[in-house]
């Protein structure tokens, strides 16, 4: 049976009430042996959650509304405002990183290493809160360029079957990464902060490189299958930590010969399958092991903010690629990388 701390209750047998044992007993009985030692134990087998998952720390960030009842109004209070305040930092934080060109699996690869050395518990994936954040970002792609969407089904319609090429390369990595090869191998490559603050620089060139070529004249609905293909693999390449997607995305639409608004426009538009297919692998996942329960009130708090958050950035980032000014960024990650990998060599 479920365990008591999820709101379910537990199930008295006939034995239980033969022998008249306290509920405190019957409990024990259902709960992992070391229970006095860590109270959640139980929840986290019964669960199939991670290893140290259901700590109370861990518990109390990312999953308080599952506490019981009849805690103490005050610690409901105090577990909301801890909710609500995650859920809105991890909400920004999509916003910003999904479109910016700093790379954000690159951030969250740092942030938990982070977090580990400094002996907290590394951010765990809550999967529905992270399908209504990408639900999120993809609503203000959906909105920006619902124009260019629209012509989609029009007059450039042509370019649904080059949208679909230039998908593939990512897909195929994706797929490789999650199905193709043990899971501690993806982990040691998607995982590795040093990988991470070697490739921030690389980001960072990507961009310099990109600002300095002279845009071309080309629109994004003229693009041949081999551009696409390029820009294909460009997107590929970002599934490695501190490399950006956009940021490489852009600079090989710019590298193509599209101009400045073309490349920013085609490589959002391949962000629309791209973002989806995320959004996709991920309610798979919840199919496999459930849901963790974040209140609907919270995912919609995140979906809003994730979305006004994502149409800014969307928007601010635009106006610095129209205006040559993307490299800005690059000064950012260079250091950026420098201060990772020198700890990550040092420590």
């Amino acid at each position: 049976m479920p365990c008591g701390r999820h709101g379910r209750g537990i199930r008295t047998t006939e034995a239980d009430v033969a022998g008249n044992r306290p509920r405190a007993e019957q409990r024990e009985d259902r709960c992992h042996p070391d229970k006095r030692a860590n109270p959640y134990a139980c929840c986290s087998e019964q669960r199939n959650t991670p290893p140290g998952y259901a700590t109370p720390i861990a518990l109390v960030m990312h999953n308080s509304f599952l506490l019981n009842n009849r805690s103490p109004p005050e610690l409901r209070l105090r577990s909301f405002a801890m909710s609500f305040l995650e859920i809105l930092v991890l909400a920004i934080v999509q916003g910003l990183t999904e479109f910016l060109p700093v790379s954000s699996s690159g951030h969250l690869v740092v942030s938990n290493a982070i977090l580990e050395t400094l002996g907290r518990e590394p951010t765990k994936d809550l999967i529905e809160v992270s399908i209504v954040l990408h639900l999120g970002t993809l609503a203000s792609v959906l909105l920006y360029y619902r124009t260019e969407i629209a012509k989609l089904f029009g007059e450039d319609r042509r370019l649904i079957p080059l949208l679909i090429l230039g998908t593939v390369p990512a897909a195929i990595v994706g797929i490789v990464l999650k199905k193709g090869i043990p899971e501690s191998t993806a982990n040691s490559i998607l995982e590795n902060v040093l990988l991470a603050g070697l490739m921030f620089p690389v980001t960072a060139l990507i961009l310099i490189l990109a600002t300095r070529k002279k845009p071309g004249e080309t629109s994004y609905v003229n693009l041949t299958w081999r551009n696409v293909l390029l820009i294909g693999i460009a997107q590929a390449f970002a599934i490695l930590p501190g490399i950006s997607r956009s940021g490489s995305t852009i600079a090989a639409g710019l590298m193509t010969g599209l101009d400045r608004q073309s490349a920013s426009t085609f490589a959002f538009l391949l962000a629309i399958p791209a973002i989806l297919g995320a959004g996709v692998l991920e309610t798979l996942d919840i199919l496999d092991e459930g849901s963790t329960g974040t209140p609907i009130g919270l995912l919609l708090i995140g979906f809003v903010v994730s979305f006004a958050v994502g149409l800014g950035a969307l928007s601010l980032l635009i106006r610095w690629v129209r205006q040559g000014k993307l490299d800005l960024f690059a000064w950012y990650l260079i250091p950026l990388g420098v201060a990772v990998v020198a700890w990550r060599l040092m420590g």
